[in-house]
């Protein structure tokens, strides 16, 4: 058990800072390609997704 939790220490953050990493990436190529169309229901389902990122 003790090993367990000082894996988790010590791997924990570093699999957040790359998680965080992923969701920065996504949430950029989504404002990218918001501001690249204009058809409504590609905007409806960009915003949709930006939603759920966050």
């Amino acid at each position: 058990m003790t090993r367990d939790c000082e894996w988790i220490a010590a791997v924990g953050p570093i699999a957040t800072g790359r998680a965080t990493a992923i969701l920065d990436e996504w949430r950029i190529r989504l404002e990218r390609l918001t501001q690249e169309t204009t058809d409504r229901r590609e905007l409806d389902l960009l915003a949709a997704a930006r939603r759920d990122l966050d």
